[in-house]
């Protein structure tokens, strides 16, 4: 699904316009709730914003946004490098919470795919509904858990 939706993103003549007059900008992260749509972010190292297109029935360009200020450097993603699959990343998420997390009850399931450390990544969180989450690191090249945690959202 991410790679057809980032296709179907960069054929877009209104994003074609777009991208022809900010050439600065780059593809940062893509992001997807369960029931929604997916999401593709656009950042620029030169003004530092961020720019949002929301790919529904219709593409949705979301005006400049200013991005949390961090020391660490936000990179390119490069769709090539998702290998492995949304399903195959959410599966493996889950297996890992029915195993280290069993009295968890998942209420809903959201991720980022990015750059985190050099590799690209499903950032994956899944919110319980007693307001816990899990977050998942999975390599998006090899399907590997990289890591886990569980805390309690008001930490999160």
């Amino acid at each position: 699904m991410f790679h057809k939706k980032i296709k179907e993103l960069l054929a877009d003549e209104g994003f074609k316009d777009w991208i022809s007059e900010h050439k600065d900008f780059f593809l940062a992260h893509a992001f997807f709730m369960e029931g929604g749509d997916w999401q593709f972010g656009f950042y620029s190292p030169v003004s530092e914003k961020m720019v949002t297109f929301k790919c529904g029935d219709k593409i949705v360009r979301s005006k400049e946004e200013d991005i949390l200020k961090s020391d660490k450097v936000i990179s390119k993603l490069d769709p090539d490098k998702v290998v492995i699959s949304f399903d195959d990343a959410l599966a493996e998420a889950s297996k890992v919470a029915e195993r280290e997390y069993p009295s968890l009850v998942v209420s809903k399931r959201f991720l980022v795919i990015q750059v985190i450390d050099d590799t690209v990544v499903f950032n994956i969180t899944f919110l319980a509904q007693n307001f816990n989450t899990i977050n998942f690191r999975i390599d998006a090249k090899t399907g590997k858990v990289l890591r886990h945690s569980a805390q309690a959202l008001a930490s999160f």
